[in-house]
């Protein structure tokens, strides 16, 4: 079981350049974009326990997108959770998707199960309700 190696996001400026120098898009649809990512990925953050809310979530996201705009959220929402157990249904259902498209298995599908998915949030909510010293109330 892989705990989170860091928080599930995609660096700003790596989306930036990718989308103005290699896809030609505007700094305005750039910015649209990134904001529905990070939206799909808060929306995704709050069903994390439940495969189908995850699906449905990810189908209703996305069918608002054109063709294209809808593979490039879809490849940085990938990238964004492939790192994130606790987003393992997020993962398999994109994992599924491109081994379908490419004939054979070239993601694995993780085998996250509900009592470890379970433990990875409890650690990592444990984690986010500690309380955070300064250096200055440590003597």
């Amino acid at each position: 079981m892989k705990e989170k190696s860091k928080k599930n996001t995609i660096e700003y400026d790596e989306f930036y350049s990718n989308l103005t120098e290699q896809n030609n898009y505007t700094k305005e649809k750039v910015e649209q974009l990134y904001q529905a990512i990070t939206n799909i990925l808060k929306l995704l953050e709050t069903v994390r326990m439940s495969e189908f809310k995850t699906v449905k979530i990810l189908d209703q996201q996305t069918q608002q997108l054109s063709d294209y705009d809808k593979t490039l959220v879809e490849h940085w929402l990938f990238k964004a959770i492939s790192n994130d157990d606790t987003f393992c249904y997020a993962y398999n259902f994109f994992a599924k998707k491109v081994n379908r498209e490419e004939g054979y298995a070239v993601c694995p599908i993780k085998v996250v199960s509900y009592t470890d998915l379970s433990k990875l949030l409890e650690k990592e909510n444990e984690q986010n309700n500690k309380p955070r010293f300064s250096n200055r109330d440590n003597f």
